[in-house]
């Protein structure tokens, strides 16, 4: 997701932080869930399940919250005007 998110000209902050929270939903529903059933019944998750689902929650987070960001017309942080002169300073 990250060399992804690094190549992508339209991902931005919303979703980076986005990616991060449903990336890390994935595993802390796995632990939970597990804890209160064991294996053997039929609510157990396989950890294959957990990883997976990690990395589809955080692809997904990614394109909707910079989708969402960009929506917004927030995300893009302080980036530097390039398409005009440098302004002049006064002393």
């Amino acid at each position: 997701m990250l060399v992804g998110a690094l190549y992508w000209r339209g991902a931005n902050s919303w979703g980076a932080v986005s990616a991060i929270i449903l990336g890390a939903a994935g595993p802390i529903v796995f632990l939970i869930v597990n804890f209160f059933h064991p294996e053997g019944t039929p609510y157990h998750i396989p950890a294959e399940v957990s990883g997976l689902s990690a990395f589809g929650l955080a692809f997904v987070g990614m394109f909707a919250g910079s989708a969402l960001g960009n929506a917004l017309g927030r995300g893009q942080g302080n980036q530097p005007n390039l398409s005009s002169a440098p302004e002049e300073v006064s002393p």
